[in-house]
């Protein structure tokens, strides 16, 4: 009987697991790398798509994102922005629950709500859990902004909003209602232009004087070229 068999067995069993778990994490991370990079290879494409160019364009000059750049706009565009955003926040909330896979989640108000966790079946860095989890952070600075600018809830619930500000969130709404994810999938680019936008005015306004966060983080999200403001 060869001992020493027998005593490097052990060793050789636990130098086979671990190459075997340097092998799963090797093509883990290289799957995790070749995701990475069609991931950035489908947003470039998205980038260079004509509407996202063509959407950077019109709104670079759009008098509403040319204004809030200025630092000028009045008093009623800023309250207008937080009412019709009040509405597109709580319609897009709920879409995107319905979406996450929470049918139930309706909440009045979004100043309370919690977000709950993954449906079953669901991962948690899933798409439409992760905006409807922004939805909710995003609410709370929307009221700080409103509250600044004299508007309580009340009041944002109150307001009668614009059909033509209200176009974005209904469409995510009729997305939800027929339960179809990959339209809604295609649309969350559409919102890079603005994204870019808003980034721009952000540190254009940081440059020309210190501003409240919260006024800036609510500022022009989801503003759509067709979005009803008044200009003066």
């Amino acid at each position: 009987l060869d001992l020493s068999s027998i005593r490097r067995r052990p060793y050789i069993i636990l130098t086979k697991r671990h190459n075997q778990n340097n092998t799963h994490n090797m093509s883990s991370e290289k799957e995790e790398e070749t995701n990475r990079g069609q991931g950035q290879q489908m947003l470039d494409r998205l980038r260079s798509e004509t509407f996202n160019i063509s959407t950077e364009a019109a709104l670079a000059s759009h008098p509403y994102v040319c204004a809030a750049e200025n630092g000028k706009l009045s008093m009623k565009q800023r309250q207008a922005f937080v009412q019709e955003q009040y509405a597109i926040q709580h319609s897009d909330a709920i879409s995107f629950a319905s979406l996450a896979g929470h049918k139930g989640f309706g909440p009045l108000s979004l100043a309370d709500a919690v977000l709950p966790d993954p449906a079953i079946g669901r991962s948690a860095d899933d798409l439409f859990q992760f905006l409807l989890g922004g939805e909710l952070y995003a609410s709370k600075l929307l009221l700080q902004c409103a509250e600044k600018l004299g508007i309580d809830e009340a009041g944002l619930k109150s307001h009668q909003t614009s059909p033509l500000a209200q176009a974005y969130p209904s469409y995510w709404a009729r997305l939800a209602c027929l339960g179809i994810e990959l339209p809604g999938r295609r649309l969350v680019p559409s919102i890079f232009p603005l994204g870019a936008k808003c980034a721009n005015v952000w540190w254009r306004r940081l440059a020309i004087q210190r501003m409240d966060m919260a006024m800036m983080v609510s500022t022009i999200r989801h503003l759509d070229l067709s979005i009803s403001l008044p200009l003066r």
